[in-house]
């Protein structure tokens, strides 16, 4: 009898040890919808290295699949990270447009207004840049993925002009 008691005992425990170690349905993370600036570094590198295969041509059809795919995923990437700062960017210029347009050259305007229309204006430039390499890094990455789509092409179209034995001619 105390078996009995014991293991009905661990399967009433069973369900809070797994809430204790995190099992069942999982909240999301704020992490996960947080977009992050790629690294550029990782992606020059990635791209002076598909520059120099496609561009030598000694690249095999295969490798420059593979190419293909991993442009493909930066370039996802890169159009994630073009929307970096979006909503900050959205705040800095309705307060901008809240100060109104600068006032003619020879207009009296407060120091405080100018001085701070110029730094709203440099906080834009800063917030905007990310963006702005990513747009760049997704026109280059777009660029690559379009050379190696016409390499390949140009390669299948090379081995589908080949003339071989007619397979109408019975000795064949």
């Amino acid at each position: 009898m105390s078996l009995w008691r014991l293991l009905a005992l661990l399967f009433a425990m069973l369900p809070m040890a797994a809430v204790a170690q995190g099992i069942g349905p999982q909240l999301p993370s704020a992490t996960s919808t947080t977009v992050m600036a790629p690294d550029y570094d990782v992606w020059n590198r990635a791209a002076v290295r598909v520059e120099r295969a496609v561009g030598g041509g000694f690249a095999s059809t295969f490798a420059l699949e593979r190419m293909r795919a991993e442009l493909t995923e930066w370039r996802d990437k890169l159009l994630a990270a073009e929307s970096l700062n979006a909503g900050r960017i959205r705040t800095v210029q309705q307060q901008i447009a809240a100060l109104g347009s600068s006032p003619p050259e020879r207009a009296i305007e407060p120091e405080a207004l100018t001085a701070r229309r110029t730094d709203l204006a440099a906080q834009l430039a800063q917030l905007r840049a990310p963006g702005l390499m990513a747009q760049e890094a997704y026109a280059r990455a777009s660029g690559l993925i379009s050379e190696i789509d016409a390499l390949v092409r140009a390669r299948e179209n090379a081995l589908l002009s080949v003339a071989g034995p007619s397979p109408l001619n019975p000795a064949n």
